[in-house]
């Protein structure tokens, strides 16, 4: 069902930089504390790098970066939200740096009293913008080469010296 184009799902909502967003569930896999974030040379400087999730790696998007808002009081994100989007008709798992869990959201983009903006996991980047992101997850190089793999190799290499595990 639908009132004023928006569907009346379940929602799940975190804050960024001072700000609540809410995102349909069905995109949410999972929520981890925020560790360490690897780097990747020559990304987009909203693409922190990438985690290790059970051996495979996953990009890290901030949204505060993304969205051009300053980073909130606490300074360092205390989540990340893993979601599957859809990049050019294939599910991408991208990590989402979150400065707050808030919870679920049901209706029409409220929390409380509070409009809250909902978000569309899939359109959170230019197509550009989740190609590069597609690049680093599966570990291959991109068109120019500029990527070339490293978010993989950097998953790889820590693996090695932590004895394959």
């Amino acid at each position: 069902m639908e009132v004023d184009g928006v569907d009346l799902a379940r929602y799940f909502t975190f804050s960024v930089a001072g700000e609540e967003y809410g995102i349909s569930v069905l995109a949410v896999r999972e929520i981890l504390e925020c560790g360490t974030v690897r780097r990747v040379p020559r990304t987009p400087a909203f693409i922190r790098g990438v985690i290790d999730l059970r051996g495979r790696a996953v990009p890290v998007v901030d949204l505060a970066a993304r969205f051009g808002l300053a980073r909130g009081a606490a300074g360092r994100p205390a989540s990340v939200v893993i979601v599957e989007v859809e990049v050019e008709g294939q599910r991408v798992v991208v990590g989402l740096m979150a400065d707050a869990v808030n919870g679920f959201l049901t209706g029409m983009g409220r929390a409380g009293r509070r409009r809250v903006p909902l978000l569309d996991a899939d359109r959170l980047l230019s197509p550009g913008e989740a190609r590069q992101l597609a690049v680093v997850s599966a570990g291959r190089e991109d068109d120019d080469g500029s990527v070339a793999a490293r978010g993989a190799r950097l998953v790889a290499g820590r693996k090695r010296r932590r004895g394959g595990r």
